[in-house]
């Protein structure tokens, strides 16, 4: 078993505004300490469906990280604004421990 440093992979969808005009999945490795703006992410543009959990994989490998074994993603949401017209916009995120591949830092 490797002693390699845990982070947070973070999972969400952003749309329907200025910066996201289309749907946008983002996955992204919260590599603490450090900024965010240094974090790796990994972006489906367009993407009408969910990245599958094969996809997930793959794009943290791309980033150099690997679910941590026998984890699973985490999902939530969060109410993120008001809309005068209707309901509140909702969206979901998800989280899961990942690991630096090799066993290094990533």
């Amino acid at each position: 078993m490797s002693n390699a440093p845990t982070h947070t992979a973070l999972f969400g969808l952003r749309c329907c505004g200025a910066l996201f005009p289309e749907p946008t999945w983002n996955l992204t490795v919260a590599t603490c300490p450090g900024q965010v703006s240094d974090w790796p992410t990994h972006t489906w543009s367009g993407a009408a469906d969910t990245p599958t959990l094969p996809e997930r994989d793959e794009a943290l490998a791309s980033l150099g990280f690997a679910v941590v074994p026998g984890e699973e993603w985490s999902w939530t949401e969060a109410m993120c604004g008001f809309r005068p017209d209707g309901p509140p916009h909702v969206r979901l995120f998800a989280a899961v421990p990942v690991r630096p591949l090799g066993g290094g830092l990533a």
